[in-house]
């Protein structure tokens, strides 16, 4: 594994990923030929929320909500496999339901 940047700048992939998965209803995947690149991925996406959450805390004062805080701690990364062998790491919304996460219409199911 890679040794990981020290400034949350390092990671404009991350950063680009947990942008859009905030900004869609259903998340975003990222996809990768094998599990080792999608589980160094998810890492890159956690060290990137763990640095910008240190940077709140020195920007933000004690009591605001976001001290200690960032826009992305509502997101849920999960590493799946693709039925090609692929990985993929998958970004959502803690409050999105299972269901619009898939694209399934609840209307659809009897």
């Amino acid at each position: 594994m890679s040794p990981q940047a020290h400034s949350m700048f390092g990671f404009p992939d991350a950063r680009a990923f947990l942008s859009r998965a905030i900004d869609t209803q259903n998340g975003v995947r990222a996809i990768f030929p094998e599990w080792k690149g999608a589980f160094s991925f998810r890492m890159r996406c956690y060290a990137f929320r763990k640095r910008e959450r240190a940077l709140n805390r020195k920007v933000y004062e004690p009591g605001q909500p976001m001290h200690n805080a960032t826009a992305h701690d509502g997101l849920i990364f999960k590493l799946e496999q693709m039925g090609d062998g692929r990985w993929a790491v998958a970004a959502y919304n803690e409050e999105c339901d299972a269901m619009e996460r898939l694209g399934i219409d609840v209307q659809d199911i009897e």
